[in-house]
């Protein structure tokens, strides 16, 4: 694609084929299955804020569901998911992220990396509603998956003139075997008219099984132990109470604890690179889980003409995972900005707010908007990085008869709050105006509906905060679609 400067951003193709079908069979008015398959083919994507491109990713994905609705409500599913992805760098210049690149030379140094991952999830779940009576509702699910991933790369150095060197091979996630065994637990009461609460608890059992003798060795050389198999235990709980004043109005107060158990990556990564910050990631093994005690307010107005819905949530996180930069440990390419291992941070907060507006004068008109701010800190009032500006979205929808017309504007401001010490840089305000129409008609059985959209009218040049690489996006764009429906 091209940016708002009519500049051409190398390596941002994408291909893609999705296809996906669900059948469901009513046995009874009561009972219902329902089969889902999907299958999702990208080839030849590029990536202009990574040194390699993607040859391969694939996603196969089929589920099975059964429900009942009686007095007692039941629903179980059993599904599979499968993704395999291939990262690619032969139409790449090895050294394309080089700052100091030779201008008009060849590479001086060749290395190519062959990086194919494959993940794979089974599971299952059992979910029952159950009324004890008119005031109180008991919700009871049961669920487990297993999921089975790996990531490898080798990478194949030779220096201009000089034999190549012997592939060096290694496990950026190495082969490991997750099982989460999960119980949920829900009473819904409704006390008075004006007065309902919710609570809610959830119980996570984890095993982790390391199937790989090289992510052993991997990590001896930071001095790391691992065993084969660890397991832990996680919990939530949460409560929330509703007051209607009226009709139009209520709030909705939550309050509540949870744990969060670190990801493969966090725990066992091995020099994952991120575009975002330049930095090689290694896993720690040695990981505690997060801890978060949060609060949540939602204030509520409805009307035929207004809608609004604001909420503000405040979370106090106690060993916040991050990966915090060690420079005794030398990084694995030459284009990185160094190491970083995943380690726990003592406290960190996070504050956001959401306002939505809608607006309808007249039946055909409506106007929304939507305005999502979020801050956060780390240890001693430092600002917490990957922290996104205030955004704004405001719409204004026009639809009589067989016509629609909707005209936008995404803003966000700039975000002057940073993580210096993270490697973030300041990014500038920006505000992009789309336009869209359609039209409705129909032919003998068949239904239509045609539209064009002109996405960035104005042809701005802007990046958004947490846009690797600080790449624009793209300039003006225009879509035309036809859905036929029969």
């Amino acid at each position: 694609y091209r940016d708002g400067n009519n500049r051409t951003i190398q390596f941002s193709q994408f291909e893609k084929t999705n296809i996906h079908s669900a059948v469901k069979y009513n046995i009874n008015k009561k009972s219902s299955f329902k089969a889902d398959a999907l299958f999702d083919l990208a080839q030849n994507v590029g990536y202009p804020a990574l040194p390699m491109d993607v040859s391969l990713a694939q996603a196969m994905l089929f589920a099975l569901e059964y429900q009942r609705k009686t007095s007692t409500e039941l629903k179980a599913k059993i599904y599979f998911n499968q993704v395999v992805h291939i990262m690619d760098d032969s139409k790449r210049d090895s050294l394309y992220l080089l700052k100091n690149k030779p201008v008009g030379k060849s590479d001086s140094v060749y290395m190519r990396m062959d990086m194919p991952g494959k993940s794979s999830t089974l599971g299952a779940y059992v979910q029952m509603v159950i009324p004890w009576n008119t005031a109180n509702k008991l919700t009871l699910k049961a669920d487990n998956y297993t999921n089975s991933s790996i990531a490898e790369m080798t990478m194949h150095m030779r220096y201009a003139g000089l034999a190549p060197e012997l592939p060096m091979y290694l496990q950026t996630w190495p082969a490991m075997l997750r099982n989460v065994s999960g119980i949920f637990v829900e009473n819904s009461s409704y006390l008075t008219d004006k007065l309902s609460i919710v609570a809610n608890g959830r119980v996570d059992f984890n095993i982790d099984n390391l199937q790989s003798r090289y992510g052993q060795e991997q990590f001896s050389v930071f001095n790391y132990s691992l065993p084969k198999t660890q397991s832990k235990l996680v919990k939530s709980m949460n409560i929330t109470a509703q007051y209607r004043f009226s009709k139009s109005i209520s709030l909705i107060a939550s309050t509540g604890y949870a744990e969060r158990m670190p990801t493969i990556g966090e725990r066992l990564g091995f020099y994952l690179f991120n575009a975002y910050d330049g930095y090689d990631y290694i896993g720690n093994p040695y990981l505690k889980p997060e801890k978060s005690n949060f609060f949540r307010v939602d204030f509520q107005f409805t009307q035929t003409t207004l809608k609004i819905n604001f909420n503000q949530s405040l979370s106090f996180v106690q060993d916040y995972i991050m990966g915090i930069t060690n420079s005794e440990i030398p990084a694995m390419n030459f284009y990185t900005n160094g190491v970083r291992v995943y380690s726990n941070v003592p406290k960190a907060k996070l504050y956001s707010a959401d306002l939505q507006i809608l607006y309808s004068p007249i039946k055909s008109l409506s106007v929304f908007m939507l305005s999502k701010f979020t801050m956060g800190e780390i240890n001693q009032n430092d600002p917490m990085p990957l922290i996104p500006p205030l955004k704004n979205i405001v719409a204004i929808q026009y639809e009589k008869n067989n016509l629609s017309l909707q005209a936008e504007c995404e803003s966000a401001m700039a975000q002057n709050r940073i993580n210096a010490t993270y490697g973030e840089r300041k990014t500038p305000a920006y505000a992009v105006f789309n336009i869209k129409g359609g039209y409705l008609f129909s032919v003998s059985t068949f239904s239509f509906n045609a539209g064009i959209g002109v996405t960035n009218l104005l042809n701005k040049v802007y990046y958004e905060h947490l846009d690797w690489g600080r790449i624009n996006r793209p300039g003006r764009s225009v879509e035309l679609y036809l859905k036929v429906s029969y």
